[in-house]
């Protein structure tokens, strides 16, 4: 049963920062009991964003903006990388993942989920209080991979 509601991906809903966070552990915990594949965006208004892809409870992933999807203006720092580093997000690679990008493989990790997007919000895409964010949440048809598992296919932002 479908346990997240869903705006569509062509129709955000506008929230701040600071409700944002505050009912990340709610919005997180939504995201891994749905039966769908979902996909939820928070943009920000210096076309930064986080990202999430919920595919099954085992394959949850975060994502962070990468300096490929950002204008001079916006990049990551090297402290921002060394910060996404430490919270244990992979690099980004252009050919396969191009953002930063964090999987959790359980639903015990869920305290973790939502300690490493809060972090990445607030101390890498220095986001807070009165900020806007903008979250489309939308589903994804699973497709096929190799092997036993099924993933969908989200785009990057």
């Amino acid at each position: 049963m479908p346990a997240i509601a869903l705006t569509g991906q062509c129709l955000p809903e506008d929230s701040t920062v600071a409700s944002f966070l505050t009912n990340l552990p709610e919005f997180i915990g939504a995201l891994l009991v749905d039966e769908r594949c979902v996909v939820a965006i928070a943009d920000f208004s210096d076309d930064r964003y986080v990202q999430f892809w919920l595919d099954t409870p085992q394959h949850f992933s975060v994502e962070v903006v990468s300096n490929a999807f950002l204008d001079d203006d916006h990049e990551l720092s090297e402290d921002d990388e060394s910060t996404l580093d430490e919270l244990c997000f992979i690099a980004p690679t252009l050919s396969s993942s191009p953002n930063w990008h964090w999987t959790g493989r359980s639903m015990g990790e869920f305290a973790e989920i939502v300690r490493v997007t809060s972090s990445a919000v607030s101390n890498v895409l220095s986001k807070s209080g009165d900020d806007v964010v903008t979250i489309r949440t939308f589903e994804v048809e699973r497709r096929e991979r190799s092997g036993s598992r099924q993933s969908a296919s989200p785009q990057p932002r």
